[in-house]
């Protein structure tokens, strides 16, 4: 209850919350919010020592990272794990939620995901990593290329960006570029030719599809796809 509603865990011992609980049992025990959470941390640390088990040896696992705010915005970096286990089942795993502080540099957060790596000794073994289109980003993966041991991680090829953030970005330079004045009441439901909607230098959306390659071998010039 204390994590689903963001409540601190000092919650606990409030006064006027201990006698809701024992409104409906007067032996209720209300754990002190140190206990709450030394309990959550000996869960974590549980979880943690039989995550990877299921990964066979010497196979490889791809990463997907994501720095996330809360709602008391305070910064973390999620990291997920995937695989596929002995019996060719895909699995997904959390490998870490971790608490970011100072600026979100490439730099930094390649640190902070070298030690979870370390800490699972799966430093050797991976095989991509996904993010979103950030810069940071791209400084990140490099970073963890020069951290590692030689062979473990490449950079280029290795690092693969998100494909749905792609869209989301090309989408929203696309929207913000559309201007629509309707001619009458009602706005026609049926597209005709000389009813496109002129988009007004479409460069930034360019620009973002050919970091993928979106355009291929179609256009020389990203501008002519419009």
């Amino acid at each position: 209850m204390l994590i689903s509603l963001h409540i601190p865990f000092r919650a606990a011992e409030n006064l006027q919350f201990r006698c809701l609980v024992r409104m409906f049992s007067d032996e209720a025990m209300i754990p002190s919010a140190t206990y709450i959470c030394q309990q959550l941390e000996n869960r974590v640390q549980f979880i943690e020592e039989y995550i990877l088990d299921d990964l066979p040896a010497g196979a490889k696992i791809s990463l997907a990272i994501d720095c996330w705010s809360s709602p008391h915005r305070l910064a973390f970096m999620a990291i997920n794990g995937y695989f596929i286990d002995k019996d060719w089942q895909y699995r997904k795993v959390l490998l870490g939620f971790e608490p970011l502080t100072g600026t979100h540099s490439g730099v930094n957060l390649a640190r902070v995901l070298e030690t979870v790596l370390h800490k699972y000794d799966i430093a050797h073994r991976i095989l991509a990593i996904t993010t979103d289109n950030a810069s940071n980003n791209r400084t990140l993966t490099r970073e963890l290329q020069q951290a590692l041991a030689a062979g473990n991680f490449k950079a280029q090829g290795g690092h693969i960006s998100c494909f749905a953030h792609i869209i989301q970005l090309s989408l929203k330079e696309l929207l913000g570029r559309i201007r629509i004045e309707a001619t009458n009441e009602e706005v026609e439901k049926t597209w005709k030719d000389d009813s496109l909607i002129q988009i007004e230098d479409a460069d930034g959306i360019g620009r973002t599809l050919a970091k993928v390659g979106f355009y291929g071998d179609l256009y020389d010039d990203p501008r002519q796809a419009r």
